[in-house]
């Protein structure tokens, strides 16, 4: 008995919810094994990635994306008060704030599913993002990955070094990220908006922006399980100053459901335990207020409708140049025409359709080289990851980006099948090779080449210069990262719009084959 009243529904909130969000931490650190069960599960409980999967024909996100139907159906939104990694954010932002003194709040009814029919619009008009801005696990995921991933990777590497320098412990170091300056600066800027709105106005963001928040406010009207008051209230106001989601009407003893986030804490704090929650008899809902009855009042339709029409009138426009989106040349560098995509991406069309700009795949690169992109892809693709070969370059046998995409933006791939995937083309400058221009010894390009597309051939004497083959590139840009040629490289990977298949060299074949035995060797 004394177990169970310890374990009060606010308690058991803040364990699941902590569980959770200590698991979506370790995903964007990359702490879980690639490809694992748990990786896909967690990733299958967020609602807008999930849709996205299996708009791409995916079905592995389908257990997860049940679960949560199942929950809302039977319990409310539980989702929104643990397992959604940006509410557990929010809720610790406004830990910081001591004093509570929220009040009721009318519905944001017209902007909040003005922006879930935008999200819808955009699905399929084929334009992610938008969808990426407002959704909350992509939101979280460009807070984290911007802001303290950097942080804890600082700190994480330099206990590294004093506990080797100690002899007590020896780690490996984390490499630390390529975050554009843009890209922290606006996720500085959501991560105070965020913090501020929080701590001031509570869930104002889960009940008037977040379009998942909308969704299961929906499925909320029929849930089985509900808030509701009994007849000992004394309307003495603690439940609402403490209500997050500012969603009870002490007054006229009303909770309104759609928009409670089941944090509980108007029942953990009632003097009176005038609060329950459970299954609404059928003698009790007479009494429900109208927002908690599926017919909403003609306001509100009206205010949808004409939301609706707004909405729908901008997307079409963007629908129609949607051609020139897609197809015009983005100016990444001097020399550049095209950025380069990472694996699995498809084409440029592909990643603007399906990416969120979450960012795990720029979390979880052992590398480094993907990044958050800011002008590479023009504004309907800002944020989308890029593959930035200044800064490293693509694993030849490493497909870790295409496991952890929670959306299907990156297609998953096999090593075998991602050797054959071209992101790019070589191209070579032989004005600015050294070999060419200072007849130099020079052949760093070609050793790092893994597909031998760049090669070395007798040039003057006992000199030998690179030259290129395409066909056999794979865009993986390790020939454009040590590249000693200064301030501009001698040889660059030209992106693909859309990814192509490269030809596998019969020697390259056959360093695999003995790799392979190697590795089936016992001995």
């Amino acid at each position: 008995m004394k177990l169970i009243k310890y374990f009060s529904l606010k308690r058991l909130r803040i364990l699941y919810s902590s569980i959770f969000f200590i698991l979506y931490i370790l995903l964007f650190s990359g702490a879980f094994i690639a490809g694992g069960f748990l990786i896909r599960f967690l990733e299958s409980t967020q609602l807008i990635p999930s849709i996205l999967y299996l708009k791409n024909g995916l079905f592995s996100g389908v257990f997860g994306l049940l679960v949560i139907i199942l929950l809302t159906f039977f319990f409310g939104r539980i989702y929104c008060s643990g397992i959604c990694p940006l509410g557990t954010l929010q809720d610790i932002f406004l830990s910081f704030r001591k004093k509570r003194n929220f009040r009721y709040r009318k519905p944001f009814f017209w902007i909040h599913y003005g922006i879930l029919i935008a999200v819808i619009i955009s699905a399929i008009a084929g334009f992610s993002f938008f969808i990426g801005i407002v959704d909350p696990f992509s939101f979280f995921g460009r807070i984290f990955v911007a802001i303290f991933k950097p942080i804890f990777s600082i700190v994480y590497n330099f206990l590294t070094l004093v506990l080797g320098r100690l002899k007590w412990l020896f780690l490996k170091p984390i490499p630390l990220y390529n975050i554009p300056f843009f890209s922290l600066i606006f996720s500085v800027f959501l991560f105070t908006l965020l913090f501020f709105a929080s701590a001031f106005y509570g869930r104002i963001y889960c009940n008037a922006i977040c379009p998942i928040g909308a969704i299961l406010g929906i499925l909320s009207r029929i849930s089985l399980f509900k808030v509701r008051f009994d007849e000992k209230c004394i309307e003495c106001g603690l439940c609402v100053n403490n209500c997050p989601a500012s969603c009870i009407d002490v007054n006229n003893r009303y909770v309104d459901n759609t928009r409670c986030i089941k944090c509980f804490n108007c029942i953990n704090l009632c003097p009176q335990k005038s609060l329950s929650y459970g299954i609404i008899n059928s003698s009790k809902k007479a009494t429900l207020h109208l927002s908690d009855s599926v017919v909403p009042d003609k306001g509100r339709r009206n205010a949808l409708m004409f939301t609706g029409r707004i909405v729908s009138t901008g997307f079409l426009l963007l629908l129609a140049n949607r051609s020139k989106i897609f197809s015009s040349p983005v100016l990444t560098a001097k020399k550049k025409k095209y950025p380069v995509s990472p694996p699995g991406s498809l084409s440029f069309k592909h990643l603007h359709e399906n990416c969120t700009s979450c960012l795990l795949c720029v979390s979880n690169c052992p590398t480094g080289v993907i990044k958050s992109s800011v002008k590479e892809y023009g504004i309907m693709g800002l944020f989308m990851p890029t593959m930035d070969y200044d800064k490293s370059f693509c694993n030849y046998d490493c497909v870790r980006c295409t496991e952890v995409c929670p959306t299907g933006a990156l297609k998953r791939l096999s090593v075998e099948e991602k050797h054959k995937v071209q992101l790019g083309r070589v191209r070579l400058l032989k004005n600015l090779c050294i070999v060419y221009q200072q007849n130099k010894h020079c052949g760093a390009c070609a050793e790092a080449c893994p597909t031998k597309a760049t090669f070395m051939v007798p040039f003057k004497g006992n000199l030998y210069a690179p030259e290129t083959d395409e066909k056999y590139c794979v865009g993986c840009g390790a020939c454009e990262h040590v590249c000693p040629a200064k301030p501009e490289k001698a040889i660059y990977v030209e992106g693909l719009t859309m990814h192509q298949i490269a030809v596998i060299k019969e020697e390259i074949k056959s360093e695999r084959k003995e790799e392979q035995g190697l590795k089936e060797f016992p001995f």
